[in-house]
């Protein structure tokens, strides 16, 4: 893979073992991610593989490489976290039909137990050329289609591979030293291997809920020792905070180019760690770009200063950076078909942001950008940041210092004075408003339509109005999805939740359906008038219900580091610090009352209130839907909402209507609204 890799024909190559339900078939699967240059190749592809197999067959085999895939395969076994009920028992009815041995079970298949060399020797001899199959996938391959899928209709052909070709494959296999390409080699040693598993905090019986702040100077840094779990790992998140790189829509395709090129970069040095166990993820929001590193902890700091040191010093080469930002508008594109579902919410949190982009505004951004402007906006984003780290684990105070004075070494940041985070602002929706804005599906084979149908009901940081919009999402969640679904029958899709949208919190209703929009929209407002009678009548007994639900929801222990963390982490880099938000939303929820929420409903969720602030997206087709749906469709029908046409003049007339209203003026709209 890392000779693919630098000739740039290439991003990732996988291979699995499975074989057929009366076991007498195995097959060994090998797929290969290639990119356009690489589909033009892709017979030196396949040559080069087979030339790799002949080199694993002429290397006599090593009994380290072995050892080494047991001891990380018992190590993950016994370290191994909770996952969820479900997986767990679905994997386990899988392995009851193979495990040899019923002590066996729960480790099968992830632990090896013999090294079985004449066994290993007789599957390589079975990788031959005139034992496999290719097949090839691509938008853009040549030739003539003489079959069609039945379901999704995708052209395809079968045909046997030319003799010229099989020619190549066959000398290719049997190749020798001196006709193989030289930088092709078996794994060296891994560095990352973990060997000292020890628990540093296995007496301490009483868990601890929230990290505390154990620096503040030239940088923040949070810390949790491992109280709960107990394992040898940890987990490490790093922001690098500087306003800049959310500023435009330029800076934030830029920025997201950087990441892509770093990945690129760490690509071979991360196959090693991730097979230690460590693993990484790097993204771009609005405060800056950030880190996570998670894994056993021995040799996590290793790993860490490997990263950085990548970071700070990326040498960006102008071939790279063009496949990076092919692969980028690709992926882009690919966005715009995803099913409508998908997308709608991405709209919705746009509308709610002072400072977010919408997928068409970053591809616009994308052709303009070279490699050159992203060396230059590499050096400008580490020239004034910011750094807050967060450490979750087996690790200790002492560890954390150490740590955070090796990123400061590496990344030598330039320290803006009492630099916070800049959290991602979000709109302030003025009452009685009702918005809508329309996209067109870019896929032209999509007949469906979707919505998002949000309300707003408070900021994410008020505690009494997000936890009102917990309860009454788990108050009308089963019935709003029997009677989308069931009795209204408006389509497959049907979602709703309580959800923040940037800073702001709401609830939302999804819905794909081959109905209208409008349609759609009219039934939801119809639903929540429904409702009302429902919550008005509603037993106390069923509400008490409904509040031990939730409750129950909300101190739900997290099952492993990894949620612990993430929980955290999003306290931390939103600037709230609330570690036992669920805690105290639990203790809200207690106190609440059926007044409370009927006076809740009346302001935020009835149809037709005048202190309720909507905002409606609405997905169609290029073609427009057939059909209505039954029943009285202008009833719950609002009056004609405001049509956004302009996500940027819509933010800056809601910041003039904000300003007019804390200086007691009118509220008028201006021209970049429409009434539908």
């Amino acid at each position: 893979m890392a000779y693919l890799h630098e000739k740039g024909w290439a991003e990732n190559l996988s291979a699995s073992f499975s074989s057929s339900y009366s076991g007498s078939v195995n097959l060994l699967d090998m797929r290969v991610n290639l990119t356009e240059e690489g589909l033009e190749h892709y017979k030196e592809v396949v040559n080069i593989i087979f030339q790799y197999i002949s080199l694993l067959r002429a290397e006599p085999l090593q009994k380290w490489r072995f050892e080494e895939f047991r001891f990380m395969d018992d190590t993950n076994f016994k370290w191994q976290e909770k996952t969820s009920s479900i997986d767990f028992t679905k994997n386990t009815s899988l392995y009851m039909q193979d495990a040899p041995e019923p002590r066996w079970l729960l480790s099968w298949p992830s632990r090896l137990r013999e090294f079985d060399a004449p066994s290993i020797e007789k599957a390589l001899v079975a990788l031959r050329p005139d034992n496999f199959r290719m097949t090839i996938v691509s938008r853009k391959f040549p030739g003539d289609w003489d079959q069609e899928e039945k379901w999704y209709g995708t052209e395809f052909r079968v045909e046997r591979i030319p003799k010229e070709f099989m020619a190549e494959i066959q000398n290719a296999a049997t190749s020798t030293a001196s006709g193989r390409i030289r930088s092709l080699h078996l794994p060296e040693k891994n560095p990352y291997i973990p060997t000292n598993l020890e628990i540093l905090n296995k007496d301490i019986e009483k868990s601890t809920l929230a990290p505390h702040l154990v620096r503040k100077d030239d940088m923040l840094a949070w810390f949790k020792q491992d109280d709960t779990f107990k394992v040898p790992k940890a987990h490490v998140f790093l922001n690098f905070c500087n306003p800049v790189t959310y500023s435009t829509a330029k800076n934030a395709v830029k920025a997201r180019l950087l990441v892509d090129l770093v990945e690129d970069a760490l690509q071979s040095q991360s196959h090693y760690a991730a097979f230690a166990g460590l693993r990484y993820s790097l993204w771009r929001d609005a405060t800056g770009m950030c880190l996570n590193l998670y894994g056993y902890n021995d040799k996590l700091v290793a790993y860490l200063e490997q990263i950085l040191i990548k970071i700070k010093h990326l040498e960006i080469i102008d071939e790279r950076f063009n496949m990076v930002q092919n692969r980028l508008a690709l992926q882009y594109s690919n966005w715009e078909l995803r099913q409508p579902f998908l997308q709608v919410s991405d709209y919705t949190t746009c509308l709610n942001s002072q400072c977010d982009y919408t997928i068409e505004e970053l591809l616009v951004e994308l052709p303009d950008l070279t490699a050159e402007s992203i060396r230059e906006y590499k050096e400008e984003l580490f020239s004034k940041t910011y750094i807050t780290a967060y450490f979750l684990g087996n690790l200790s105070k002492e560890n954390v210092w150490k740590v955070t004075d090796m990123v400061n070494v590496v990344l030598a940041p330039c320290h803006p004075p009492q630099f916070r985070l800049p959290v991602d602002r979000s709109l302030a929706i003025p009452p009685g408003s009702d918005y809508v804005y329309k996209i067109t599906l870019k896929d032209l084979k999509n007949s469906n339509n979707c919505i998002e149908f949000w309300l707003y009901t408070g900021k994410q940081g008020d505690r009494l109005a997000r936890v009102k919009t917990m309860l009454f999402h788990q108050m009308c969640d089963e019935s709003a999805f029997d009677h989308f679904r069931t009795k209204e029958q408006l389509g497959y899709i049907v979602m709703s939740e309580s959800r923040s949208a940037s800073d702001n919190y709401g609830l939302s209703f999804i819905i794909q359906s081959e109905k209208t929009p409008e349609d759609i929209d009219v039934r939801v407002d119809a639903f929540l008038d429904l409702f009302s009678n429902k919550l008005k009548d509603m037993p106390e007994e069923v509400f008490q219900n409904h509040k031990r639900s939730l409750r129950v929801k909300l101190l739900r222990k997290c099952n492993n580091l990894g949620e612990e963390s993430y929980k955290h982490w999003e306290q931390i880099v939103t600037a709230n610090d609330d570690f036992e938000q669920d805690q105290r939303d639990a203790e809200e929820v207690e106190n609440l009352k059926q007044g409370h929420m009927t006076e809740f409903f009346e302001k935020y969720i009835k149809p037709g209130s005048k202190t309720r602030a909507k905002i409606a997206v609405h997905l169609s087709p290029g073609a427009t839907a057939e059909g209505r749906v039954n029943g009285d469709e202008t009833k719950g029908r609002p009056p004609n909402p405001v049509c956004i046409k302009n996500i940027s003049e819509f933010r800056a007339e809601i910041g003039a209507m904000r300003a007019r209203q804390l200086e007691g003026t009118d509220t008028k709209q201006i021209e970049c609204f429409q009434k539908t």
